[in-house]
């Protein structure tokens, strides 16, 4: 093999690694910032759970009020009605 050909073969080779190089550098900062979106859209969900979870917890409450007798009677005299004493 002469010199000439030696040296294409190793600019040819150089070029693929380096053309290698860079795929693989393109395909991991994609991955990566995927990832980070996702990491972001997880830790945006986790938050929403949360709030939701809070509101659950509040509504609950309200809840146990509105079946209370004492709500009943509140809305008796809301609406003008005085049971009768004995």
């Amino acid at each position: 093999m002469d010199e000439a050909k030696k040296n294409r073969i190793a600019a040819a080779s150089t070029v693929a690694a380096v053309l290698l190089i860079v795929i693989f550098a393109v395909v991991i900062i994609c991955q990566l910032a995927t990832i980070v979106n996702i990491n972001n859209e997880k830790r945006n969900l986790q938050e929403q759970i949360r709030s939701y979870d809070d509101l659950i917890k509040d509504s609950e409450s309200e809840l146990a009020y509105l079946k209370s007798w004492q709500y009943y009677l509140d809305m008796l005299s809301w609406y003008g009605y005085h049971p009768p004493k004995n």
